[in-house]
């Protein structure tokens, strides 16, 4: 009994090294495929493919789900802004880095301004003050605190409506929006040019050219 024990014992460890050896041969083959440049091309080329593929798929999103890009006019039809300054306005944003402001200045591009928030806030602000001047100017007293809160309020209505008109691919804007934008042009000049009215940007006639200041606004 002893005798035929030793001997399966010897024959599976037999078997076992031998299936160790192979495993080991076929691990070594494996290696030496991956490890030869000629065996390369069908992953990198696959690998291509997806990348291609994801690229383009992104560019296409990117495009295709766009917002539409309109311009503004007085509710008399006055064209205010058209797509074509608005475009020029990106190239200036662009021109003088202003996505990278924070930068100049050691604090990071994270801690720049949002000049799109800061211009919003700024039309809020001149809307409020248009109603504020237009009851003042007609009653001919100081506005309360109740009346300014109700201008805050209807401003607030006011620009959060559509009022995009799908006929020409403008936006109409009441003289409230009317007055707060050419308020806006007048405030980034203040602020790159630095005029009297106020100094707001640390680099004085960073950007001196009126025309780029009226398109970025």
């Amino acid at each position: 009994m002893n005798k035929q024990y030793n001997k399966k014992t010897a024959a599976a460890q037999a078997d076992t090294q031998e299936e160790i050896m192979q495993n080991g041969d076929g691990i070594k083959k494996n290696i030496d495929y991956l490890m030869n440049t000629k065996n390369w091309w069908g992953p990198l080329v696959f690998i291509l493919i997806i990348s291609l593929a994801g690229v383009g798929m992104i560019g296409f999103q990117t495009y295709n789900d766009a917002p539409p890009m309109s311009g503004f006019k007085s509710e008399s039809g006055t064209i205010l802004i058209n797509q074509s300054t608005i475009e020029k306005g990106q190239t200036v944003f662009h021109k003088y880095a202003l996505m990278e402001y924070g930068s100049f200045f050691g604090d990071g591009a994270q801690r720049g301004p949002d000049f799109t928030a800061e211009a919003l806030h700024q039309i809020y602000l001149y809307m409020n003050q248009y109603y504020v001047n237009q009851l003042e100017k007609e009653e001919g007293r100081t506005a309360s605190d109740v009346d300014l809160k109700m201008i805050a309020e209807q401003v607030r209505q006011e620009l959060k409506k559509n009022r995009f008109d799908a006929r020409d691919n403008l936006v109409v804007l009441n003289d409230a929006g009317v007055y707060a934008l050419e308020k806006l042009k007048k405030y980034y000049e203040d602020t790159f040019i630095g005029n009297d009215a106020g100094i707001h940007f640390p680099l004085k006639n960073y950007i001196s050219d009126a025309q780029e200041i009226r398109d970025l606004s």
